[in-house]
């Protein structure tokens, strides 16, 4: 008897809003790489209030300036590990497309940036064929899944990319779905359907 691999279910949701839909993309899962940053962040810690002890207790001798900007660089590598942290975990685009706009809102834990775009000015939304992922992201543009992904549209003289926890076959179902709710955005597509 032949055994066969399983059909992966979509990762994504899609829900009918009022004048368009919503579609919700929950970020890519490492969990080696999340349980490596977190073990790395107990260490950033460490440093962290060591370094931070001996500013503010100096000894004759302390470099205190180079502390200071070390400490500094600190902060800023740590504050990133814990947004990726944090991403891996509960990362999730929301794309909103409705009557005037299009949304994309990257959040984790409810907490995160959007980007509006004018539906009008929006063209040519798309799936686009990228190098599949390696287990932690090398050789990739955007290793950490924040801002590319499968889906492309131009807008003005820049493409922008969304859509980073999907798989293009998946990203190619959702294009049907978005262009038959939307079919203002048909019409600037109809070059790559």
């Amino acid at each position: 008897m032949t055994r066969f691999e399983p059909i992966e279910n979509q990762r994504s949701h899609v829900t009918a809003i009022a004048g368009g839909i919503e579609v919700s993309i929950p970020s890519r899962r490492n969990y080696l790489v999340a349980a490596f940053m977190a073990f790395w962040l107990c260490g950033w810690a460490f440093g962290l209030v060591m370094v931070s002890h001996q500013l503010l207790h100096p000894t004759e001798g302390t470099p205190m300036l180079f502390l200071a900007a070390w400490l500094g660089g600190w902060v800023i590598g740590g504050g990133f590990a814990i947004l990726l942290l944090l991403w891996m975990l509960a990362g999730r685009e929301r794309i909103t497309v409705t009557n005037d706009a299009f949304r994309i809102r990257r959040e984790a834990f409810a907490l995160g940036w959007s980007r509006n775009y004018a539906l009008s000015a929006v063209k040519n939304l798309r799936v686009v064929e990228s190098p599949p992922p390696t287990p932690f992201g090398f050789g990739r543009r955007d290793p950490f899944g924040l801002t590319s992904g499968p889906f492309a549209f131009d807008y003005g003289a820049r493409s922008k990319m969304f859509g980073a926890g999907l798989d293009v076959a998946e990203a190619r179902t959702l294009l049907s779905r978005i262009l038959a709710a939307m079919p203002a955005l048909s019409t600037s597509s109809e070059t790559n359907r």
